[in-house]
């Protein structure tokens, strides 16, 4: 279901970045790779973890979350562009179940002051 969203956030958005997100995987210090962690201000990394959640959603919930979407809602498409992927994406909602449940993955990494 991911990959049918994220074609069709780009079909409207082609410069989105958010499309192809992986799983992080762990450097010896437990810091997702990949990750851009600042640590000049006076912290450095004191642990890192992270874990997947299932998170149910209804064809509306799911709707209104891709709808707010920094590819979407909190971009700069217009109105126009947005009334069009809404139309899309609702189409799309309509061909799936009522509910269903979309994986997240919660990655956190706990800094220290030096």
């Amino acid at each position: 279901m991911m990959t049918s969203q994220s074609g069709l956030v780009m079909k409207y958005n082609p410069s989105w970045n958010g499309a192809g997100y992986t799983r992080p995987t762990f450097d010896n210090n437990c810091v997702p790779i990949g990750f851009d962690v600042k640590t000049s201000s006076g912290f450095e990394v004191d642990s890192a973890f992270a874990f997947d959640i299932s998170v149910p959603f209804t064809r509306q919930t799911w709707h209104g979350r891709i709808k707010a979407c920094r590819g979407i809602g909190a971009s700069s498409l217009t109105l126009e562009q947005i009334a069009a992927f809404e139309e899309d994406h609702l189409r799309f909602l309509s061909e799936q179940t009522e509910a269903f449940e979309i994986s997240h993955s919660a990655n956190f990494c706990i800094l220290r002051k030096r």
